[in-house]
This record gives structure tokens, C-alpha cells and sequence, in this order.
């Protein structure tokens, strides 16, 4: 059986203020987790979690981990440096006193900015897992490695990997919109897979959403998104694991793998 990090994005729906994935679909999810005995890494808004303070706990109590992805969602490129920097000491602060213990982060969109490291690494992070190694039209222009990596300060990088040698990245949202075109074969690669919950809502919102968040929802949703993510684990003997664990699984790999 090969060891697979599974992480889900938990932020508002489709890129607006509401929020019902949180109400009507992480329940569902958590018992298919518990079905499957997977583990995953939940990157958490955590003023989002402030509000859904008991459904936070309840991913705890039940064996995930909690990383965070910022505390308001802005993109990192978008705010000045100190902004940044309490994006993401807040969001661990918020997190922690919820009794998460809170190791890694995950830039929103995936936008990564310099200095970011060495803020993680101040305010004891372990691990980022923020780079999406991946090509895509309008979202995603980044042609760096997608295997772990160390930095020179100590802090583990887990980037985003691939479906295929075309770089699609490798997430559900990516799987629903090639399905029934191309079907993503976890057998081999990658090591890690990402989504987000609200790709399981039956419907989209009413509010205006961008056009590269659209082109990602359209497709394959709902009752849909949930078949798809079965297909696309069950013929293979994979064990979902936290990001921790992975970590903690592969010392000698990470280690000898180092980067400035």
C-alpha cells in the first residue's frame, strides 16, 4: 500500500462570502474518511474557523491535521509586507488556541511571495506547502520541481505535484474538468492531491465569481465531484496520510534533498 498526502483547502465557497460546504459537506466527508480509516491535511482560513469553531474541533478530534491557509484568504502578492506577516502569525495564533497545533501553511491560490520562508520559519511553522509546480492558462505559471524539498533554514517544502507529464496539477478541480476525457491515475504519481469542499455543492452561487475559479467549477460537481474522487482512488491500494506524517515517514528522502 503507497502512502498518499490528502489535503483539502477549507475556505469559503467558490471564491465568495458563503459558506455552505462547511455546513452540508464536510460532515459526509469526514465519515468517508473515517470509512476509508484516510487521513488529511485540512489548510484552514482561520477566520473562517473562528466562526466554525465546534466543525474544527471535530476535524481534530477525529485524527486530521490542521494547517493554515492564512487568516483572511487575500492573495499575499495583493498586501504589503506586514500584512503578510500577520497573515500568518495570526492564523497560527487563532488555530493553536483551537487546539489544532498548527505546523504548515498553504498560500492562498497557491501565490507564493519572497521572504515568505523565513516569516514561516519565525513563527515555527515546519512545513509550507504552497508552490502548485504546475502550467496553467490564466491560473498557474510555475515550472519549478514538485518533489519535497528542505530549504536552507530548515523549513520543508511540499509542493503541489502533477497528474501527468503535461503538468496538471493535481487536484480534484482539475480531475472533474478533463473527466470523462482523462482520468488521473494515482498509482504512480503523484505523492500528494488537493481539493477543496465546496467542489462537492450540487450547485454554484449567484454571486460573480472570476472566470478561472468558474472555469474550475463548472464542470462535474456535486454528486459527481463525489464519484469522480472515488473512481479515482479506488482501484488503487493507497493510504491517505497528513502532511506530518508524510514528514515524519521520510526523514532520509527530505534531508538529502536541500535548497536555498
Amino acid at each position: 500500500m503507497r502512502n498518499v498526502i490528502l489535503t483539502i483547502d477549507l475556505e469559503r465557497d467558490w471564491d465568495t462570502t458563503n459558506t455552505d460546504a462547511i455546513k452540508k459537506v464536510l460532515p459526509r466527508f469526514l465519515d468517508l474518511l473515517d470509512k476509508n480509516r484516510s487521513k488529511a491535511t485540512f489548510f484552514v482560513v482561520s477566520d473562517l474557523a473562528t466562526k466554525f469553531p465546534k466543525q474544527i474541533k471535530q476535524i481534530v478530534k477525529r485524527g486530521h491535521e490542521i494547517g493554515s491557509h492564512s487568516h483572511t484568504h487575500r492573495h499575499l502578492n495583493n498586501i504589503r509586507f506586514d500584512e503578510l506577516e500577520q497573515e500568518v502569525k495570526k492564523s497560527k495564533q487563532v488555530l493553536d488556541r483551537l487546539g489544532c497545533n498548527v505546523q504548515g501553511f498553504r498560500a492562498p491560490a497557491g501565490i507564493r511571495v519572497a521572504g515568505l520562508s523565513d516569516v514561516l520559519k519565525r513563527y515555527k511553522y515546519t512545513y509550507n506547502s504552497s508552490t502548485i509546480a504546475s502550467w496553467f492558462p490564466g491560473r498557474y505559471n510555475e515550472l519549478a520541481n514538485d518533489k519535497p524539498v528542505v530549504r536552507h533554514n530548515g523549513l520543508v517544502e511540499l509542493p503541489i505535484p502533477n497528474f501527468t507529464m503535461f503538468r496538471i496539477p493535481a487536484g480534484l478541480s482539475y480531475a472533474r474538468l478533463f473527466h470523462p476525457f482523462f482520468t488521473p491515475s494515482l498509482s504512480k504519481q503523484p505523492y500528494m492531491v488537493y481539493m477543496h469542499l465546496h467542489e462537492f455543492l450540487d450547485r454554484l452561487p449567484s454571486n460573480k465569481i472570476r472566470p478561472d475559479v468558474w472555469l474550475a467549477s463548472y464542470r462535474n460537481r456535486g454528486e459527481r465531484a463525489w464519484k469522480i474522487f472515488e473512481n479515482m482512488t479506488k482501484k488503487h491500494e493507497l493510504n491517505f496520510i497528513t502532511c506530518n506524517d508524510y514528514i515524519k515517514l521520510n526523514p532520509n528522502s527530505l534531508s538529502q534533498k536541500r535548497t536555498n
